[in-house]
Order: structure tokens, then sequence, then C-alpha cells
């Protein structure tokens, strides 16, 4: 039994992989306004807001080494920008992106990443839940220089198609400032902060993940440097646990935002790992930290919004005392929109 979860994400991997899904995909759930001050924040949840978005979403797995970060091993997804529109206008808010092959500027050079992704959120003033479904198969080395000194960027980078990993993520977040700051804001602009403003966070998430290889993802070169822990094939880990942070929008010259959250997460975990060898260690169960963070710089006017979002997710397991193996997960939004005025636009044609 002490496998189940490790064989249960090994079959995500299967069902996902069968997909061959070059499409990601997400949707958010939006709730009605609820009581907030209004010398802070302006809804526009009955106008049509329409925007143009680019968006990449990465990983970076890794492999650290605590005593000497000169044998750090970064793998990451061979992946590009996706593009595409969302439409948002009262009750009714989708967004869906895909990626453009005329405009793919992914290095051959790199090999091939088959991914797959899927999210969810909802984001009321007081409550905040988001969740994702996140899959790469195949990644390169990124820093080849780890195991090659004389390499150069015109090589081809350190390949692997067998490292598969996944990572499925919930949480839901309660804001103590609902009345003077607005996530809305924030993430998908369809309010606009007028005045500066943050708010406490609490909350609990839940995540699984997990990555599995034909054989050690711990080249030969740097076996002498690390724990025999770190020689991995396969590794899988539970957390659940609650958040505690802050977020912040700072509004400059009335117009523009930046925002800054962190919410660090204080969880318990479950981890299992099979080594080069076949063998398995089932790690007690721990106390751990994580984090999520997410920063944005834009424009807010009442007709048009546009900037650039980044987000974060971390995520890590304690392979031995001087080893770590990190997921490092990011989300690169860029976005451009307007909102009609739907309402006004009718009552001028009844009259």
């Amino acid at each position: 039994m002490k496998l189940f979860f490790f064989h249960f994400l090994f079959a995500l991997f299967v069902l996902i992989g069968s997909l061959k899904a070059q499409v990601d995909s997400n949707v958010k759930v939006r709730t009605k306004s609820l009581k907030f001050d209004t010398n802070y924040i302006k809804s526009y949840y009955d106008y049509l807001c329409i925007t143009a978005i680019g968006n990449h979403k990465s990983l970076e797995l890794g492999i650290e080494n605590t005593l000497n970060s000169d044998y750090d091993l970064q793998y990451k997804p061979n992946t590009s920008m996706s593009y595409g529109v969302g439409i948002d206008y009262k009750w009714f808010t989708a967004e869906f992106t895909s990626k453009i092959p005329f405009l793919d500027a992914n290095s051959s050079r790199k090999g091939k990443t088959e991914s797959f992704g899927a999210g969810l959120g909802i984001t009321g003033r007081k409550f905040w839940f988001t969740s994702f479904l996140q899959s790469y198969n195949g990644m390169y080395l990124s820093n080849p220089e780890v195991i090659d000194q004389n390499w150069n960027t015109d090589q081809d980078y350190p390949y692997r198609s067998d490292l598969k990993t996944v990572a499925i993520f919930s949480s839901v977040n309660y804001a103590f400032n609902s009345k003077k700051y607005s996530q809305m804001a924030a993430l998908w602009q369809l309010d606009r902060q007028l005045k500066s403003a943050g708010t406490f966070v609490i909350g609990y998430s839940l995540a699984l993940y997990a990555m599995h290889a034909d054989s050690s993802i711990m080249p030969g070169a740097l076996i002498p440097f690390h724990p025999e822990e770190s020689r991995i094939k396969a590794s899988s880990s539970i957390y659940m646990g609650w958040n505690f942070g802050y977020a912040y929008n700072w509004i400059i010259k009335k117009k523009w935002i930046m925002h800054v959250s962190l919410i660090p997460r204080f969880v318990v975990q479950s981890q299992t790992s099979i080594l080069q060898n076949d063998s398995t260690i089932q790690y007690d169960k721990k106390i751990r930290g994580a984090s999520e963070g997410r920063f944005l710089f834009g424009k807010n006017t009442d007709r048009f919004y546009y900037g650039l979002g980044i987000t974060f997710n971390v995520f890590s397991d304690q392979l031995d005392e001087n080893a770590k193996l990190l997921y490092n997960f990011t989300y690169t939004r860029l976005f451009w929109g307007v909102r009609i005025d739907v309402d006004k636009r009718k009552k001028k044609r009844i009259h």
C-alpha cells in the first residue's frame, strides 16, 4: 500500500500521455460582487470585457545540493507562448489559449516536450479558489555546463525524452480586507483598484506532484557530488496544510497598478522515492514549507487595460539532509483588453 499513491500518479502519466494534448486551457468562474468600498474599488461586472492574451507556462525541476550550488541540476520543458482570448460578461467568464505554429519559438536544440494543462478558479471578494493540472513529457538539462564545462550555446542541450512530471494543485484563501482590496483587479482586471490597499490572507492547500524517468535523472558525472538519495528515477508527494500571507495593490498616478503577493504554506507532506537500483524510500510524514507568489504591473482605465503578470508555485522534497528535489512552476501572462458598456448601448437603441 505504501506505493499506492505513486502508482496512482503514474497512471495519470499514462492517461495524460494518451491525450497527446497540445492545447492549454484555463476556465475561471466569477461570483457576483459583494459589498465593497466604492472609494477603493470600481466593478465592471455589467461590462463586456474582451482580452487578448499571451501566456507561458513552465516548470523548473531541480536537484539542489545545499552544500555546493555549483552541482545543482535544473531540468526544464521546451515550451513556448500560447495565445488566445478571454471574454467576461456578468456571471459568464472564460479564457482559452493555444499554441500558434508559426509563432512557436521553441529551440530544436532543446528536444521535444508534450504538455497538458488545465485550470479552474473562482474569485470572489472574500474567498479565492484556484486549481490546476499540469504535466510535461520530455525535458532538457537547462544548465549543461554543470556536466560539461566546455559546453557552448551552439550545441544541443542534454535531453531526456523519458522524463515526465505531473502536478495537481488546489487552494482556497480568505481575504480579511475584502471591502478595500480587490483580487479581481490583480488577476483578471474585472475590477479597478482606485486607491492602494492590501489584505492579510489565510487558507488551505492540497497538492499532488510526481516525476518519473526510465533511469536516474542524476548524470553520472555528478554522482560523486550528491548523496545516494539523489539518484532518483521516480518520486511522488502529497501535501496538505495552511496558507498565511499578504497581498497588496499599489496604485500609481491613479491608472497604473502594481500587485505583489506572497503566500507561504505550512504543510504535512508524505513522500516516496525510487532510486536507480529500484530500491524504494518511504519518507516519514513531515511538516514542510511551500510558497506561492504573484507580481503584476499594468495600466487599468475605464476603457482599456494591459500589463504583465507572473505567478509562481514552489514545492520541494527533502531527499537527504543536504539534497532537495525542487518543483518551481511559473505562469507568465501578457494581456490587453477593452471594456464595452453593453447596458448603455442597449439604452441608446431603446431611445
